[in-house]
């Protein structure tokens, strides 16, 4: 999962994550069970011990209740590290941190090699709320939206 906010100016990730990690965390645990993935790695930026402990503890739920074991990972929020495969080269350590090139992508060839799944915690989230409530219609905003007259 890629909470970096590779945009400065947008918390979104972060504020999420760290207000709802049990959540996220749901979401990531449902996609890698649908993947058949035995872990979960939380990129997360450097310097945010008290969010890394909220994701620690969340993920130690989740692995307790038999989902995936989380892992927390640290790296620098970079504007590269929005993009999927750069986010990638970051967390394998890479000294330069750029785009991979593609075929094959991150489904075929990610994390050390493995495939994997990149998402934003707040895709990871719709899918936990989306398995929880499948009744809600979807026309439902999922962005907040300013009232008429505002």
């Amino acid at each position: 999962m890629n909470a970096l906010d590779a945009d400065p100016k947008v918390d979104a990730d972060r504020l999420l994550v760290g207000s709802l990690a049990g959540r996220v965390l749901a979401g990531a645990a449902l996609a890698a069970r649908v993947v058949d993935a035995a872990d979960v790695v939380v990129a997360l930026p450097t310097g945010e011990p008290v969010l890394a402990d909220r994701v620690r503890a969340a993920g130690d739920a989740v692995a307790g209740a038999g989902g995936p074991t989380v892992e927390v990972a640290v790296a620098d929020a970079a504007y590269m590290t929005g993009e999927p495969t750069a986010l990638l080269e970051a967390l394998e350590g890479a000294d330069r941190v750029e785009a991979r090139r593609r075929p094959p992508g991150p489904e075929a060839w990610g994390l050390f090699e493995r495939p994997t799944l990149v998402h934003t915690p707040r895709t990871l989230a719709a899918v936990a709320r989306a398995v929880a409530s499948p009744t809600i219609p979807t026309s439902t905003p999922t962005r907040p939206t300013r009232a008429p007259g505002w």
